[in-house]
């Protein structure tokens, strides 16, 4: 994962998605059956400190959210615009709490309201929009977007 994030993500000129699917816990995410890292390491790892200004952050992993201060110091140390998760366990595609549906919907209500870059006016209330529509439709996944301090 650092090895993509240090000689892929970063050095793209498209797109400003970052999207981790992974199993998690309060604050933090599975790497393989034995580590796990919670989001402030994560976020002081030196292929994200500072590298996702402008950018949303996507945790599809359970309960990341449930520590909504680690949250914040990852958006403070890597920069991201917003940072979004799951507050509870969910599934692939269970008829409750279906991540993967969710998921998609996301992205594509970020696409096609136009942030694809979170740098213009109007992204508060877009984001806000997105969050309140998939808390709508999702409500037992618990979605969560936590906005950077500025924006």
């Amino acid at each position: 994962m650092k090895s993509f994030l240090a000689d892929s993500w970063n050095q793209s000129d498209y797109g400003s998605v970052l999207y981790f699917a992974s199993h998690g816990s309060e604050g933090s995410i599975t790497l393989s059956d034995r580590e796990s890292i919670d989001l402030r390491s994560l976020g002081q790892e030196p292929c994200l400190w500072g590298q996702c200004v402008g950018c949303y952050v996507h945790f599809s992993a359970c309960n990341v959210f449930e520590n909504e201060a680690a949250v914040h110091d990852f958006i403070a140390s890597t920069g991201a615009a917003a940072v979004s998760g799951y507050r509870t366990d969910v599934g692939w595609a269970e008829s409750k709490k279906p991540a993967v549906p969710l998921d998609l919907m996301l992205f594509n209500q970020l696409w096609e309201t136009g942030l694809e870059r979170f740098d213009d006016d109007g992204t508060i209330e877009k984001l806000e929009a997105v969050e309140h529509d998939l808390q709508r439709r999702f409500g037992d996944c618990q979605f969560k977007m936590v906005l950077a301090a500025g924006e």
